[in-house]
This record gives structure tokens, C-alpha cells and sequence, in this order.
């Protein structure tokens, strides 16, 4: 690219002087500054490219995400089926039965879905999505408290 900026520098001073050369040579500089901050901006960018670690990393993670939307997933399922969704803690567990088990599985169900949609690139359909499974466990949640 430097050849051909010089070939046009070249026949730029070959010309008579006037007024238009002078815009001329002063436009050819600022193109050659913008290809050198151009070429270095892009140099640059290579070197932000994501490492092979990284890469891996964020695999094995959405690999988990995705074993944990599954387990979540078969939980709901089993307590809209069951109509028993069962809990434990520190306490020791607690069930609970019958309409209110299976708003809260369906609200499982919800939240397995959204998290099947957490590894998924960056797009207006996704943010949408999200934006849905989450009004809808809210709901679910809400109506089960209210059972």
C-alpha cells in the first residue's frame, strides 16, 4: 500500500502549483495517516483474540450451565407429573403437594429454559426470551404462593 501512496505523491508533484495540489498532497497525508491507524487498530484486535484457556473455559462452562438446566429441567417435569415438588435444606426437606408443586415445577420448568438460553450468543431474539422466561417464573412463582 506504501507504493502506491508514494506513486501518488510522485505524480502529485509533477503538477504544476495550485491550489487543488495542495488540497491534493494535504488529503493524500490523511489518507496515509488513516491506513497506519487503521493497520495498527487491527493489530491490535489480534492480540485481543481470545486465548485457547479462555475458550475452554467458557465450553466447560456452558457445558455445566447446560447439565444444570438439565437437572432442572427433569425436576419440574417430575413435579407437574407428580404433582410433588420436594426441597431440601439445612432443616431437613419438606414436600409440597398438588396445585401448588406443580405452579412451582412449571416455574422450574421456566427457569431450566432460561438457563438453556444463558450460553447462547448475544441477539435481540435471546434478550426477548429471556425477558419472557422470566416474567413467566415470576407468574408461576407468585400463583403458587397464592395456591
Amino acid at each position: 500500500m506504501s507504493s502506491e501512496f508514494e506513486d501518488a505523491r510522485r505524480s502529485l508533484n509533477d503538477l504544476p502549483e495550485s491550489a487543488q495540489k495542495a488540497k491534493a498532497i494535504n488529503l493524500l497525508a490523511e489518507i496515509e495517516e488513516a491506513e497506519k491507524l487503521k493497520t495498527e487498530a487491527l493489530n491490535k484486535l489480534e492480540f485481543a483474540a481470545p486465548s485457547p484457556h479462555k475458550n475452554r473455559d467458557d465450553w466447560l462452562l456452558s457445558g455445566l450451565i447446560g447439565l444444570l438446566a438439565i437437572a432442572a429441567l427433569y425436576t419440574g417435569i417430575d413435579a407437574i407429573w407428580n404433582a410433588e415438588y420436594c426441597s431440601r435444606s439445612r432443616s431437613g426437606s419438606s414436600c409440597t403437594r398438588g396445585l401448588r408443586a406443580q405452579l412451582q415445577g412449571g416455574a422450574t420448568v421456566a427457569i431450566a429454559l432460561l438457563l438453556g438460553v444463558v450460553p447462547v450468543p448475544a441477539c435481540k431474539v435471546k434478550v426477548a426470551v429471556s425477558w419472557l422466561l422470566g416474567i413467566t417464573v415470576a407468574i408461576l412463582f407468585m400463583a403458587s404462593l397464592f395456591v
